[in-house]
């Protein structure tokens, strides 16, 4: 039986999801909590700890940091737009290492990580279907995210989506919840058939806070078969039973959809219809997501020397240059520059890199997990900026403090 873990689960949630709680951010507490850990535990800290590893996260995060802020200030632009690698610094890794260290001195291995991660996700699920169902449930959650900051558009998208307690509900939020529904089947296919029941929590609460959520979904899918290429009979039995059932489940989610929340319904249809005509003939017949993603306009870049280190800015919103974009790759052009834009795609690599430990005896999960979490990447920042401090990056920085800073895994 696997284990779990009460403490874990709050903390991920916590982590993964920055809830607006209350208008102080919860990772700035989490963060001090954790150092005081970190210091009361100070010699297990050393004994189980990569000390390389977490040293070379900081130099590296260091850098990035003076650099954008050197962006910055020569281009008096704002100095939020340099917060994400001092977040993962000051907050995230200390919380990672602080969990690590909790869940080892517990005897967790991966599965018994990815228990509780997806009881925490689960929970996060539940929250979004209770908003989904219960207008006056979604109504609080949209004032807790204006009272921490967000800005009033948020009470226009409520009317189609923003359903759960997070962050950043319209992208980086459903994202981590289509992630964590496909690794609920791949532990379906190939652990306990038990876990099926957490994947229409992750769906159905990803696809109604953003469709881009539906292609990394269909990514993970292809991925688990490709793994499974040689699977026998049980096993082809089985994954035809799961996707039956997890088909059955889907079927009636969109029933539900259509009848509580007609305009959910349609958005998410339209979406699905968008993708229809991108692999399709029409391709130009209707704005879809070809037409989106091939507009000339969506992929302007700075001039000069600013395409080579950057202005400080993001493009998603008005700005003094008028380029409007949701590209990420262009916005962490505008931000850095080309400079700035391989170094931190080559920090994720890394990272991304040491969640495979194919020296370990559950190698292929290891395996399955890097290569989701690589695509998951690289796709998503075609749609809005990933490599930055968020929901699914803080996942990501969970799972690697576990994985690759923890000294000794079972082999």
């Amino acid at each position: 039986m696997r284990k779990y873990s009460i403490f874990a689960i709050l903390i991920m949630f916590l982590t993964i999801y920055e809830p607006p709680l209350i208008r102080i951010n919860l990772l700035h507490i989490l963060g001090a909590f954790s150092w005081l850990y970190i210091l009361i535990h100070s010699k297990i800290v050393s004994k189980v700890i990569r000390i390389k590893k977490v040293l070379l996260l900081y130099v590296f995060l260091m850098l990035l940091w003076s650099y954008l802020l050197i962006v910055v200030l020569v281009n008096n632009a704002s100095l939020s737009n340099t917060l994400s690698p001092l977040y993962w610094a000051i907050d995230i890794i200390p919380i990672s290492i602080m969990l690590s260290i909790h869940l080892k001195k517990k005897k967790f291995n991966i599965y018994d990580f990815l228990n509780s991660l997806l009881i925490s996700g689960a929970l996060q699920g539940i929250l979004a279907i209770g908003a989904f169902l219960f207008p006056a449930i979604q109504v609080v959650f949209i004032r807790l995210l204006v009272a921490y900051g967000h800005g009033e558009y948020i009470q226009v998208l409520s009317q189609f989506r923003m359903y759960g307690l997070a962050s950043n509900l319209t992208y980086s939020t459903p994202l981590t919840q289509s992630v964590l529904g496909v690794l609920s089947i791949w532990l379906a296919v190939n652990s306990s058939w038990k876990y099926i029941l957490f994947s229409p929590l992750f769906i159905f609460s990803s696809i109604i806070n953003a469709r881009i959520s539906l292609i990394v979904f269909m990514i993970g899918l292809v991925l688990i078969l490709i793994l499974k290429k040689n699977m026998g009979i049980k096993t082809i039995a089985k994954t035809l039973t799961l996707t039956f059932i997890l088909f059955l489940i889907i079927s009636l989610g969109i029933g539900i959809m259509e009848k509580y929340s007609p305009s959910t319904y349609d958005w998410v249809i339209g979406g699905i219809g968008e993708i229809n005509l991108f692999f399709g003939e029409n391709k130009g017949s209707s704005y879809s997501y070809y037409n989106y993603f091939t507009g000339a306009d969506r992929y302007v870049l700075p001039q000069g020397f600013g395409l080579l280190f950057g202005v400080g800015i993001r493009v998603m919103h008005n700005n003094k240059y008028g380029v409007l974009s949701d590209i990420g790759y262009v916005n962490d052009i505008w931000l850095g520059g080309v400079l700035y834009a391989v170094f931190i795609y080559l920090f994720f690599l890394w990272i991304v890199k040491g969640l495979y430990n194919k020296e370990n005896k559950f190698n292929q999960l290891y395996k399955f997990i890097y290569l989701l979490a690589l695509s998951t990447l690289f796709i998503s920042n075609i749609k809005g900026y990933i490599f930055a401090m968020n929901n699914f990056t803080n996942m990501l920085f969970l799972m690697f403090g576990f994985i690759c800073l923890i000294k000794e895994e079972a082999k």
